[in-house]
């Protein structure tokens, strides 16, 4: 995916939508593809751009209304202008008051080219987590108890789209089953007191525009992680990481780990397959049943990957950053600390394939150490995963007298090095 987006890019899955011209420059531009000075009475111009004329009065009301600026003009109009004059949408670009999905109300005025960057990502990342695009209508929600996340929300959606939001406070539920009821509409997120679950709506058009850039990712209930999205820039995907760990994670203070929680697989399995390209270690994917659906899940845990998490990612929510921050502490100040499942096999396996030759469990043990000195190593525990590398077939092992060594099948190894001496 391109770094900017321009309007021709978008145009052919909009044409439908309404764009307001800066007044002069629209005048210009129908004068020059209708070669009239009054295109409106122009009769084959007229009915060439998708406009009725009427023969009794000679004119087109409607294009009228569009001359004086009194009403928007279709994109699909504006494109079959553009045919017949020896401007571009390059130069449409420039010249935009507000752009919106129809006649009615719900105006944007996006900044071309558009830059598909972090505020973007962040977006994006919050959709598709406690925010959603209406299947009906395409309008965009975004619902949370946070004030952090909801002021991001609706400050990224105003540096993208130059919009602000209507902000509605939701009554407190009993239940989870229950119901939401809108309790009042408020004009500010300053107004909103600390831990209401409050809404922001956005209209039609900047949800058409969300899923034309990113490969209809949210519609309704059905959220997907796009080829556009997983192709878009690392800072794009960072700050969409972010934001979907802020909406959809939990930090256990205890446990020490970040658990990303999801009902989609699918999205789980793409983030993490983005949090890999960041060299971000996660855990196996598991899943509980609730009400009587699954429910998936996988960590982040380990101070190497809990570390880089932080440093590359981060929390907005500061109960989890702070919680973060806390784990990462108490993990570099232990005297020994524990390996996350699946790390201690993976260097093991790193130590063997990088050796060109055997290797035995008194040379392996330095290595470990020389990783992770804080590290608390267990002889067993090293031969018990070695054993699973070897039944993996990701290694060989090789029994000398009574000795056991191991080498990575994909290396070659001078066994003459291995002489009779004492391992």
């Amino acid at each position: 995916m391109n770094d900017e987006l321009h309007l021709f890019e978008i145009v052919p899955a909009m044409q439908n939508s309404h764009l307001m011209l800066k007044l002069d420059f629209l005048q210009t531009l129908l004068k020059t593809a209708s070669k009239s000075e009054k295109p409106y009475k122009n009769a084959d111009f007229v009915r060439k751009i998708g406009f009725s004329f009427n023969n009794q009065y000679k004119t087109s009301p409607g294009l009228s209304q569009v001359f004086r600026g009194a009403k928007s003009i279709k994109l699909d109009a504006l494109q079959k202008t553009l045919n017949n004059s020896k401007f571009s949408w390059n130069d449409i670009e420039k010249e935009i008051v507000y752009i919106k999905a129809g006649v009615r109300r719900g105006q944007i005025k996006p900044e071309f080219p558009i830059v598909i960057g972090k505020e973007l990502g962040s977006i994006v990342g919050h959709v598709l987590g406690d925010g959603a695009i209406s299947c009906r209508d395409n309008a965009v929600f975004f619902s949370n108890t946070n004030i952090s996340l909801l002021k991001e929300f609706a400050l990224n959606m105003e540096k993208v789209f130059n919009i602000e939001p209507r902000i509605w406070v939701q009554e407190k539920k009993a239940t989870f089953e229950e119901k939401s009821k809108w309790k009042k509409r408020v004009k500010s997120l300053d107004e909103i007191e600390p831990g209401s679950p409050v809404g922001l709506f956005y209209p039609k058009i900047c949800g058409v525009l969300l899923n034309k850039i990113f490969g209809e990712f949210a519609i309704g209930k059905n959220k997907r992680i796009t080829e556009e999205i997983l192709n878009a820039s690392e800072e794009f995907k960072k700050a969409a990481i972010r934001a979907f760990y802020d909406d959809e994670s939990n930090v256990g203070r205890n446990s020490g780990v970040i658990r990303l929680f999801q009902d989609r697989k699918e999205v789980l399995e793409s983030i993490k397959f983005m949090l890999k390209e960041l060299r971000i270690n996660s855990k196996p994917m598991h899943f509980y049943v609730k009400k009587e659906r699954p429910r998936f899940y996988f960590n982040i845990c380990g101070l190497e990957n809990l570390s880089k998490f932080e440093k590359a990612i981060g929390f907005t929510s500061k109960e989890k950053a702070e919680k973060l921050s806390i784990i990462i502490e108490r993990l570099e100040g232990s005297k020994f600390r524990k390996l996350c499942n699946g790390e201690t096999k993976a260097k093991l396996l790193a130590i063997v394939k990088k050796n060109n030759k055997l290797i035995s469990l008194r040379e392996i043990v330095p290595e470990l150490v020389s990783i992770s000195d804080k590290t608390r190593w267990n002889e067993n525990t090293i031969l018990k995963h070695l054993k699973q590398l070897v039944e993996e077939k990701a290694i060989s092992e090789e029994k000398r007298g009574v000795k056991l060594f191991w080498f990575s099948p994909s290396n070659t190894y001078n066994d003459s090095l291995m002489g009779k001496r004492n391992i």
